[in-house]
């Protein structure tokens, strides 16, 4: 069975053969994997494959962008029309069934039915002129946790988070301990391990990272040392297994023979890192937090901004998930560690998102950066829930770390563009939720005067570091830095000293690690 490559040259061999194409979307993470190309090695698969189509196979995680239009092709691959469009996907249970499937779809296709034609895309919904205040509330008790599988999504976990720890509601608060108790109590946890995996699929850094981080959140938010173990336990299976020592990155599939990285899942291992250094004093985490935030920038172009992956160099630019997550990452080290070059690299990759990922009619990220040679249904606007939200809290917090207004502002216009498509889409509602609230509220402003490096200050640090706070922003002011004189000098003649603010005056202080829950308490 010869497979062709995903490029412009495969379409337009269909175009002039008149052959759909055939998108076999395979899975590093799938344990199905195997059985399914065994599938299409057979005789009479092979066959109609080869004469009947133009197959295509595409490694999954290489193409995030294919998967958000077409999904996980292992069980259920697509067929397209010569210009990208999807025109059926064909679930299978035997090679006979793929067989018959085939056979009715290159019919379907050659004597030009509606398959043939392919599916029109759906109109994209009008922006709203304004956010509804009551959206995320509504969102949140729409969410159907039980319903979604062995385990919720995060981004639904995360609004739960976020809303228990914002909106200080006992019900929500109870339902956070509920959900997060079910979750180690699902299928997709093995305790033994420390890892999650979901059935017909071997553990993945990305969705561990993610689930780890809420853990340790909701630690500090409850003091529920269950959740902690759990938060660490899911840390140390990352470093143990998924950890390259030698690149200082994170493997996608733990132990994995072939050495590809991906940004990605990296910055969300680099987040976690961070967490779980801020709530265990031990362990290699800063180490491994701060070597992956390296190897994120050496995959930056300034031209191009983020690559995808990386398998002894980087390559693929122009995807919104890797400059996204990555932006994420830099900030997240800033504001647990004061890092200026961390907060100024992610403040380059935004200014290229918005000047090549922003759609210019509405508003919102595309999904990928539209290139020459892409097919043409690839050209298409997609403007993903979850990604945007992730971009969107990115360009939230630049705001106020830069001090630059237009961030907020296009960062609204992006969720009134994006909001109207997350309606049934549990989990891009959720996300979109929770970046929707964090803009109505502001920012949680704090200061802290202080050398970075220093023990005291360290510690100091160290304590609002262990609190979930997700609309912090943290201002670190050197007080050997000239500019501290004229705002900070007749504030405090010591320091380290946290300030709370409020309306950016400082309203609380705190001048001992021991201050700083109530000084937190006191701005909430």
């Amino acid at each position: 069975m010869v497979w062709n490559e995903w490029d412009v040259r495969t379409f337009e061999r269909a175009q002039r053969e008149r052959k759909p194409v055939f998108l076999h979307l395979a899975s590093a993470v799938s344990r199905l994997s195997s059985s399914v190309d065994a599938v299409y090695e057979r005789p009479q698969v092979a066959s109609l494959l080869s004469t009947r189509f133009v197959p295509v196979r595409v490694r999954a995680e290489d193409r995030p962008d294919l998967v958000h239009r077409f999904g996980s092709g292992d069980a259920a691959p697509v067929v397209l029309d010569h210009s990208g469009r999807a025109v059926s996907t064909l679930s299978f249970f035997s090679p006979e069934d793929l067989v018959e499937a085939l056979g009715r779809t290159a019919d379907s296709c050659a004597f030009g039915g509606d398959a043939g034609r392919g599916k029109a895309s759906p109109p994209r919904p009008a922006p709203l002129s304004e956010l509804d205040p009551a959206r995320p509330a509504a969102v949140l008790a729409g969410l159907k946790f039980e319903g979604s599988g062995s385990c919720p999504c995060a981004e639904s976990l995360e609004l739960l988070l976020y809303a228990a720890r914002e909106w200080k509601s006992p019900e929500v608060r109870e339902k956070l301990q509920f959900q997060f108790s079910r979750v180690v109590r699902s299928e997709a946890w093995d305790r033994k391990d420390g890892i999650f995996a979901w059935p017909d699929e071997v553990p993945r850094l990305d969705v561990n990272a993610r689930l780890g981080r809420l853990f340790l959140d909701a630690s500090a938010l409850t003091g529920d040392a269950s959740f902690r173990e759990t938060g660490l336990k899911v840390a140390e299976s990352l470093l143990r297994s998924f950890y390259d020592e030698r690149v200082g990155a994170f493997r996608l599939v733990p132990e994995a023979s072939a050495r590809v990285f991906y940004a990605d899942a990296n910055a969300m291992a680099a987040v976690c890192m961070l967490r779980a250094a801020a709530m265990s004093k031990g362990g290699d985490w800063r180490e491994a937090s701060d070597r992956v935030l390296v190897f994120l920038t050496n995959m930056f172009d300034m031209e191009r901004g983020v690559a995808h992956r990386w398998d002894g160099k980087a390559a693929l630019h122009g995807l919104l998930g890797d400059n996204a997550w990555t932006i994420l990452a830099l900030t997240e080290s800033f504001l647990s560690g004061g890092s200026k070059a961390h907060r100024e690299l992610a403040d380059a990759i935004l200014k290229i998102m918005f000047q090549q990922f922003w759609e210019g009619s509405a508003g919102g990220f595309l999904d990928r950066v539209p290139e020459e040679s892409d097919a043409p249904f690839l050209k298409t606007v997609v403007l993903p829930g979850p990604l945007n939200a992730v971009a969107l809290e990115g360009a939230w917090r630049l705001n106020h770390l830069k001090g630059n207004i237009h961030y907020g502002r296009w960062a609204e216009a992006g969720l009134k563009s994006v909001v109207p498509a997350a309606d049934g889409d549990g989990c891009a509602a959720a996300a979109l939720a929770r970046v929707q609230d964090m803009l109505a509220r502001g920012r949680m402003d704090l200061e802290l005067v202080g050398r970075i490096g220093d023990a005291a200050t360290e510690e100091m640090l160290a304590a609002v570091n262990s609190h979930y706070l997700p609309r912090k922003i943290v201002s670190f002011v050197d007080p050997d830095d000239q500019d501290f004189i004229l705002p900070h000098k007749l504030k405090t003649q010591t320091w380290p000293k946290l300030f709370g603010c409020i309306d950016l005056r400082p309203k609380m202080e705190a001048g001992r690690p021991s201050e700083v829950a109530a000084l937190l308490e006191a701005i909430s």
